[in-house]
């Protein structure tokens, strides 16, 4: 390495140091700061590949601007997101599936007001110079622009970089309409200001998942009514995040019962999703069945809910015995 090569690498390492010790404008000063990573960009794009978590609807909010970004969120369960890049970072992939915390809330509120929502889960895909395009360092959204203001805001800018600690951090710009002053004679005078807010998604650790799969489950309660004096009216439900095969042992009679499938469209030529074994039904993420159990002395010993997650095939087998239904967990007052 000659002299000057020397004095050129150490220039280019300066300049990088000093750019990364460089916060943005009003950027929290208690975060880590955002990092411009040269050697890990990706076709000019900055390498946003990784699992971020306490997601909620801002972040796609500002990547897709599909709705406006709303007390409402309040109402989303806590989500975790995959970002998968490609190596010329012309598509960033997006997983958005349930944390630990969102899939506990999900449940019990589901269970509490007896509803069947499905459990929230999205896969998209996003194309440079469709949906984002790279300058600087930042991955920048092309749908949160705004050609004119709406309710006295206009949205200009949303772009997104890792940080020092490998989060997803977030900077919106939006330029705000604001009454400067008010007469009778002139009426009111506005001015307009430029706003900047930042959002950050930490990185997800690995003792997340493990949290998320211990918090995993399949759920049997009964309802605190009877239809007749011979059955008890009951709920199972999958708060798994993966599919489960299932059956029904009852009266030496083996039942397939299976959720509600997805309707798919005849244009759809997607691969059909993985299916349970003849004999067995499929039981998608939060879905429920309702079913009447036989009380005992109606002959209702010794019925069975046998079940499998389907990843794992048979082998995995488990069962749920009920020999007396009206001894089941009651479900979770409102």
């Amino acid at each position: 390495m000659t002299k000057s090569t020397t004095l050129q690498s150490l220039l280019v390492l300066a300049v990088t140091v000093l750019l990364a010790s460089c916060s943005p404008p009003e950027y929290p000063a208690d975060w880590p700061k955002p990092v411009d990573a040269w050697l890990d960009r990706r076709g000019g794009c900055p390498d946003l590949s990784g699992d971020f978590d306490a997601v909620r609807t801002e972040l796609i909010w500002l990547l897709l601007a599909e709705r406006q970004k709303t007390a409402a969120d309040k109402y989303h369960h806590e989500q975790r997101a995959r970002f998968t890049q490609a190596d010329d970072g012309n598509w960033l992939r997006i997983e958005l599936s349930l944390n630990e915390r969102g899939l506990r809330d999900y449940r019990a509120n589901q269970l509490r007001f007896n509803l069947d929502d499905p459990m929230p889960f999205r896969r998209l895909t996003l194309y440079r110079d469709q949906d984002f395009q790279c300058r600087s360092g930042w991955l920048e959204s092309l749908h949160y622009p705004e050609a004119s203001s709406t309710t006295g805001v206009q949205r200009k800018l949303a772009r997104f970089r890792r940080d020092a600690d490998h989060g997803l951090v977030a900077e919106t710009v939006s330029a705000v309409e604001r009454t400067l002053s008010y007469s009778s004679a002139t009426g009111a005078a506005f001015i307009t200001q430029d706003e900047r807010e930042w959002h950050r998604w930490p990185q997800r650790s690995p003792e997340a998942d493990q949290r998320l799969g211990a918090e995993q489950s399949v759920t049997l309660y009964r309802y605190d009514w009877q239809n007749g004096p011979s059955s008890v009216p009951t709920r199972f439900n999958n708060y798994r995040m993966q599919p489960i095969c299932l059956q029904l042992h009852v009266f030496g009679t083996v039942i397939a019962p299976a959720g509600p499938e997805l309707r798919r469209s005849r244009d759809d030529v997607s691969p059909l999703p993985p299916q349970c074994p003849i004999g067995w039904g499929k039981f998608d993420p939060g879905e429920t069945l309702r079913r009447e159990f036989a009380l005992p002395e109606y002959g209702g010993e010794s019925q069975q809910i046998v079940w499998f997650p389907l990843e794992q095939g048979e082998s995995g087998r488990q069962m749920i015995l009920v020999n007396d239904a009206a001894h089941l967990p009651m479900m979770p007052e409102r």
